[in-house]
């Protein structure tokens, strides 16, 4: 079948959500870079045709992400420093919130097991929780980081928040208070874009994560944050001419120890050429993987 963005008029997805309870559904949103605009489509595989749009909702100024409740019967927005929650089937804004956080806001999660439970993180160094049953005017709780977060997810039995930031700056936080359980014991590399995505494994007993300038795949103790193991995520290193950004991973929900990479990267124009972009995808599995550091 076509590919979402073959269906998104030339604009960046930047946002994909599969339902919960009907796995064949998925939430795909798009935004234009130049001008902010963007807008939500409902769409649902099919075998025989591929991609089939049920539904297009208009999203909000600067989409950046998409998250649906345990009950599929609300959807969750950010975008720049807003968040608003809305109907799923009508696309009806039944919450907004705008003012709270200072800064964008990137990924707010849905609670796994809670319909009305969700929580945000943002450049702006604060992690919160929100419940929609009293409001958005202020969170259920809230938590002062020491630096700016880029995601927040819940670990699979929700009593555990993971929040990470920039150069290797990960926080486990109590989902039921927001106090610090631990920090995960990963080394900076002193560069403010050196962003870090980290997910639990579907077991809870690690964490894995990812930096942007760095060529690895981190395995951490849960209960202890200390380092596991490291593995290199390519074949072999780029050349010097070749610069990849490491993007995000995403843990395999059938296989507790295999990732899926995201990479992106391009080869440096010479002699008045154009740069050549390539997006790459990197399956690693850690038993069979050959560990940096043990």
């Amino acid at each position: 079948g076509d590919p979402v963005s073959g269906r998104t008029c030339g604009e960046e997805v930047l946002a994909l959500n599969w339902l919960r309870l009907e796995s064949q559904i998925l939430v795909a949103g798009s935004c234009v870079s130049s001008t902010g605009h963007s807008q939500v489509q409902v769409l649902e595989w099919d075998g025989d045709v591929g991609l089939k749009r049920l539904h297009l909702h208009i999203g909000m100024p600067w989409l950046n992400s998409a998250s649906t409740n345990v009950s599929d019967q609300l959807l969750l927005l950010a975008g720049g420093e807003s968040m608003c929650v809305l109907d799923f089937e009508t696309g009806a804004t039944v919450l907004a919130q705008g003012a709270w956080h200072r800064s964008l806001v990137n990924c707010p999660r849905f609670s796994n097991t809670h319909p009305a439970l969700f929580a945000s993180a943002s450049l702006d160094e604060r992690a919160a929780l929100w419940d929609v049953r009293v409001g958005l005017q202020k969170p259920v709780w809230s938590q002062n980081l020491e630096w700016g977060a880029v995601l927040i997810n819940w670990s699979p039995q929700d009593d555990r928040l993971l929040v990470c930031g920039c150069d290797n700056n990960i926080v486990q936080l109590s989902s039921v208070d927001g106090r610090v359980q631990n920090e995960v014991d990963l080394d900076p590399i002193e560069d403010s874009l050196n962003y870090t995505k980290a997910y639990y494994t579907p077991d809870s007993s690690y964490i894995a994560s990812v930096s942007r300038l760095e060529d690895e795949l981190r395995l951490s103790c849960a209960i202890t944050g200390e380092l596991v193991g490291a593995y290199q995520i390519r074949d072999r290193r780029p050349l010097d001419s070749l610069h990849c950004f490491t993007r995000t991973c995403r843990p395999d929900p059938f296989h507790p120890y295999r990732f899926t990479l995201l990479v992106d990267g391009w080869m440096a124009a010479s002699d008045g050429d154009a740069d050549v972009d390539s997006a790459l995808a990197y399956s690693v599995e850690l038993p069979l993987a050959a560990p940096l550091l043990a």
